[in-house]
């Protein structure tokens, strides 16, 4: 194996894969990153128990093979080598699987794995799949990855549920206590649903962010794939059911507020100073006046807010206050681009919905707490 590769280009490819590898990986092959240089490519692979991300470059002014080949090297040092030489880089494989990294008048030596020991690539069935626009899942990661559960406990709450049905993606994630609903029209016949882990998909969202291009998605049995032109992520999903939610959204609402995004996120800010001590960060708020309403939150040790914001309309019952974890209304909130939002109530003890005015294909859930 030997080829010419522009320092920039490798660096970011390195980095690239390097997301999928972990140092205390039990399997010590696990690593590294394997590298394969092909007639007119050089392909890397980053690899752990979940997840798995190859990156091709193809053979252009910014990368020369002059010898095809295979070896694996550790992919903490190669990044960390890598980001400080200086120039273009001459790569060699020695025959005591070791790799000659040459820049300038500088020569460094990394030792490796014999790459025929590396974990076999799944294989994708092209067969079934759909295709996302860069652009659609970053906006599928924002909507979502924040609300899925920390805990471990109930594992099918740490991922996202995805559906595909009636040509069209819907993508739910709740920890029990939030819930937050996106969908995107799609053209596909597959009727499908998988929970893929949430820090896969935030994975996945970073990898593909900066990049404008179409994602082909393939699902097969326990694994799904995100593959562009020079970039696949494998994912293991999780295995499991996931609770049906569709009920939960509720189809009418007794009070309706429409109300300034940013006005109400930064109440809620303000707010959340006062509301630190308490378990879960309570907020309250309360209609005041049939056009207002009172944003408060009070500490024992440090003080208390109440800030009154204008509503820019009401409809149905007038009575309302309710008590909800500020941290989570900063979360909903912040995700929202739409100058106005719907907050919708049934009641105390309901569940807040939230809708972005006009933008019916992303729907939130807080459910309130005790005040």
């Amino acid at each position: 194996m030997e080829f010419i590769i522009n320092q920039a280009e490798w660096s970011k490819a390195v980095s690239e894969v390097s997301r999928a590898v972990s140092g205390k990986a039990t399997n010590p092959i696990l690593t590294g990153i394997k590298i394969e240089a092909k007639q007119n490519s050089l392909n890397l692979v980053g690899s752990n128990n979940d997840m798995v991300i190859e990156k091709l470059i193809s053979t252009s002014e910014k990368l020369e093979i002059i010898h095809t080949g295979s070896i694996v090297v550790s992919a903490k040092h190669l990044n960390e080598l890598i980001k400080k030489l200086p120039n273009d880089m001459h790569v060699m494989l020695e025959d005591n699987l070791s790799v000659k990294i040459k820049s300038n008048e500088i020569i460094t030596t990394l030792s490796g794995f014999d790459a025929g020991e590396y974990p076999v690539l799944p294989e994708i069935d092209h067969s079934d799949g759909f295709q996302l626009t860069s652009e659609e899942l970053k906006n599928i990661v924002k909507h979502t990855v924040f609300a899925t559960s920390k805990n471990e406990t109930k594992p099918v709450l740490t991922g996202v549920h995805f559906t595909l049905q009636n040509n069209s993606l819907i993508c739910v994630a709740t920890n029990s206590q939030r819930l937050s609903f996106i969908k995107h029209s799609l053209h596909t016949d597959l009727n499908e649903s998988f929970i893929l882990p949430s820090i896969a998909l935030s994975e996945v969202g970073k990898l593909y962010n900066g990049y404008s291009t179409e994602i082909d998605v393939f699902i097969k049995k326990s694994t799904i794939v995100f593959k562009s032109n020079n970039l696949v992520v494998y994912s293991r999903l999780i295995d499991g059911k996931y609770p049906s939610t569709s009920s939960l959204i509720p189809e009418e609402s007794k009070t309706t507020l429409i109300v300034n995004t940013k006005d109400l996120l930064n109440a809620i800010n303000r707010a959340s100073i006062f509301a630190s001590e308490s378990r879960n960060n309570n907020v309250k708020t309360q209609l005041y006046d049939d056009s207002k309403i009172i944003v408060s939150s009070n500490s024992s040790s440090i003080g208390q807010i109440e800030e009154t914001m204008k509503v820019k309309n009401v409809s149905g019952d007038k009575e309302l206050s309710i008590t909800f974890d500020g941290n989570y209304m900063k979360d909903a909130l912040g995700i929202i681009d739409q100058e106005e939002i719907m907050l919708c109530f049934n009641g105390s003890f309901k569940p807040i919905v939230l809708i972005p005015r006009g933008k019916t294909s992303n729907i939130q859930l807080i459910s309130p707490v005790r005040a």
